[in-house]
């Protein structure tokens, strides 16, 4: 897939992808140090992956950069991990190619401004930097709506957004309100595509069911079973899902979602969003 608004990235190890117009402002740095020197805050850090949110001199981005390692207790498990880690493809140029498909499908994705992978000897490390999305997360904008009709307009909107997405044949690895941006346009973009896959128009119906129980959990959740129901009935008269596996497949969401608020529920007594 050519895309003329990419060129070749080379910069003390790093090899990847960039933006033509952030050429000049990473070009002969190591932009992860890049990153650091410039103001930023730590969004996120764990053992494989640390994001930052970088206020550049051209304008707000956020820099993902990954190393593979998952610190297992069990060592031939973070063997493993680190073996596939170092085997496999580049992620960042993986999801910076995702991002471009769903750009073209019509869907709302980030920006990709450099995807790069860098490896000295054993160690790998991968680098995304995106744009920052202007507007808000549609769980942020659900909690401050003030009435249920609000609620129901903004939850009604992403099961339209998921179905395009699903119709479209793609499959995100993290479906979750807090995942979802609402520009002031109205329009949702679907953000941390690091597991979101392609497949084709054809997408298999048990992975759609994956994201819809997804979703519809943190809905149940937040607004109690309409919230999800709302989803899902937004979601079915969007997509080109026939009207019987419409009925089969809501049983089977809902069901999925109940069963695992019980199951919260008994082990800790409530459900916080953060979970599961």
């Amino acid at each position: 897939m050519r895309d003329t608004r990419y060129i070749g990235f080379r910069a003390n190890g790093w090899r990847g992808r960039v933006r033509v117009e952030w050429r000049q402002v990473l070009a002969g740095s190591d932009p992860l140090l890049a990153a650091e020197r410039w103001p930023h805050e730590l969004l996120r850090e764990r053992a494989s992956a640390r994001t930052l949110r970088v206020r550049t001199d051209r304008g707000v981005v956020y820099v993902k950069h990954l190393t593979g390692g998952k610190n297992y207790e069990s060592p031939w498990r973070d063997w493993y991990s680190r073996l596939k880690w170092l085997v496999r493809p580049s992620r960042s140029r993986r999801v910076w190619w995702t991002c471009l498909r769903m750009e073209r499908a019509g869907l709302g994705v980030p920006g990709v401004l450099l995807a790069a992978r860098r490896r000295w000897g054993w160690r790998v490390e991968d680098l995304l930097v995106s744009e920052a999305v202007e507007g808000q997360s549609l769980q942020a904008m659900i909690m401050r709506a003030g009435s249920w009709s609000e609620k129901s307009a903004l939850i009604a909107k992403a099961g339209e957004a998921t179905a395009k997405l699903h119709d479209a044949g793609f499959l995100h690895g993290d479906l979750l309100p807090g995942n979802l941006m609402v520009t002031p346009a109205g329009r949702i973009v679907f953000c941390d595509n690091d597991r979101t896959l392609p497949f084709s128009r054809l997408l298999p119906l048990f992975l759609r069911r994956r994201n819809l129980a997804q979703m519809a959990f943190r809905l149940v959740a937040m607004e109690g079973e309409q919230g999800g129901r709302t989803y899902l009935d937004a979601y079915f008269d969007a997509s080109e899902l026939r009207s019987s596996t419409r009925r089969r497949t809501e049983r089977w969401v809902m069901g999925k979602v109940k069963a695992r608020l019980e199951r919260l529920i008994a082990e800790k007594g409530r459900v916080v969003l953060g979970e599961g």
